[in-house]
């Protein structure tokens, strides 16, 4: 019989965490959306299938900026004279327990950080509360 744990990581799904994510971002005062990436297949006046991609491969879930508070940029930008007020911010989220092995995904996620953004994978809001909170955003 499997464990009630196994049994919750296989009924929530990956949209609910986002909403949840983006719930607590809103109450928060953070500024953050869905991205939805794919792809959609039309067909044109004369008649010929084209396909229309919206976002690309290992582009995040949940993109958006933080207004950075006193010194919270101290981690993420060099310059001592502050001038950038705003970092973007990227979320990627995962059920619990999945694994993270998407190259496109990792990459993307390695590159925001190294550049300066806050960039992370999240399998829950409460994460994400816990990495705004330890970096100062919030």
């Amino acid at each position: 019989m499997k464990n009630d744990m196994d049994l919750l990581k296989k009924s929530i799904k990956e949209t609910d965490i986002v909403h949840a994510i983006l719930e607590y971002l809103h109450a928060v005062k953070i500024t953050a959306w869905r991205a939805n990436t794919g792809a959609l297949q039309r067909k044109s006046k004369g008649g010929h299938d084209y396909y229309c991609r919206f976002g690309f491969p290992g582009m995040p879930d949940i993109i958006g900026y933080l207004k950075c508070k006193d010194k919270c940029l101290s981690e993420f930008i060099e310059a001592e004279d502050m001038a950038c007020k705003t970092v973007p911010l990227f979320i990627e989220v995962k059920k619990p327990g999945a694994k993270i092995n998407n190259k496109n995904q990792i990459d993307f996620i390695n590159k925001a950080k190294k550049d300066g953004c806050f960039a992370m994978f999240a399998f829950s809001a409460d994460e994400v509360e816990r990495e705004l909170k330890e970096l100062k955003f919030i």
